[in-house]
């Protein structure tokens, strides 16, 4: 089970001392290669994970595993989540981390979900009415969900607003049920 709260403070802490010595960018992308590295080779994770193995063999192991240019606040990090019994938590460590890196950088991820692909100029007009309503920069990610019949479901930030036909159709039938 994931504890969000401290994926929450280990994401915050990473980015404090990432700014501290300016790289936070580069620990952005570098989190990124490294989450791509452990879903190509989930064997890594395994190995990382795995309690028979002592704690200085499996630092050993990362920094055989992790490229060259992989920054050292990187590492670091790697092995104190290790050693914390925390690194089934990296990859919401890293979404949330990219979260907070793309939030100071003024950059919304926003994703809108329909029952078939939004037209071109649909989701100029999305995009335009988002950027305007949280006056920030917008990533609209849109995809396609054939059980909502129609209408619209836009989640940000844990959030969510359910404009599907789906959702609308539940609720009438739950009111004629409850009548």
């Amino acid at each position: 089970m994931i504890d969000h709260r401290a994926v929450s403070r280990y994401a915050r802490a990473l980015l404090g001392l990432a700014e501290e010595t300016g790289q936070w960018e580069a620990i952005d992308s570098g989190l990124t290669a490294v989450r791509q590295l452990l879903e190509k080779h989930p064997e890594i994770t395994h190995l990382v994970m795995n309690s028979t193995i002592g704690k200085a063999e499996k630092e050993d192991f990362l920094d055989k595993v992790l490229p060259a240019s992989t920054p050292r606040l990187i590492a670091d990090f790697l092995k104190l989540i290790v050693a914390k019994g925390r690194f089934h938590a990296f990859r919401f460590i890293q979404e949330e981390f990219h979260r907070l890196s793309e939030e100071k950088r003024g950059i919304r991820e926003v994703t809108a979900v329909s029952a078939v692909p939004l037209p071109p100029e649909a989701v100029t007009r999305l995009t335009a009415l988002l950027k305007k309503k949280f006056k920030s920069e917008i990533r609209l990610i849109t995809e396609t969900d054939p059980r909502m019949i129609g209408g619209l479901v836009v989640r940000f930030g844990g959030k969510e607003i359910d404009a599907s036909y789906r959702s609308r159709l539940h609720e009438l039938k739950q009111n004629l049920k409850s009548q």
